[in-house]
């Protein structure tokens, strides 16, 4: 039952961390970017995907990059449990930030993507035992 649980945690937290490398391309790997570059990217997506206006979308930018830099303090502390509480912590406070930038609609497609990104990560994960 707790190795269920922390799969869990384990899966939620890579979703996380996936999230922010949503903008980036293949040719690029997420380590060599700066978390400004980082930042930059995730809210040009956001930006296209969730018709960001001006405001909401230096808004977003901030938001991005506050747990970014966050995001890379706790995972410098290893992989551990607690990593993967406080990455889950850290990715609810992000939402509940962005829920009050976003209109209803677009924070509805805010979660769609984060939806697809979890499907995304799941069959990545799943390929990866059915190969491994």
């Amino acid at each position: 039952m707790k190795t269920l649980k922390i799969k869990h945690v384990l899966f939620f937290a890579l979703v996380t961390i996936g999230f922010t490398s949503q903008g980036f391309g293949q040719s690029r790997p997420m380590d060599d970017a700066t978390p400004e570059e980082k930042a930059e990217m995730a809210t040009e997506k956001q930006k296209e995907k969730l018709s960001l206006d001006s405001n909401q979308e230096k808004q977003m930018y901030e938001i991005n990059l506050k747990y970014i830099k966050e995001m890379e303090e706790i995972q410098a502390g290893g992989r551990s449990r607690s990593t993967m509480v406080k990455l889950k912590d850290m990715s609810d406070r992000r939402d509940k930030e962005v829920k009050g930038i976003l209109g209803k609609d677009q924070y509805k497609e805010y979660t769609k993507m984060q939806e697809e990104r979890r499907e995304e990560m799941k069959k990545r994960m799943q390929s990866r035992r059915g190969n491994g």
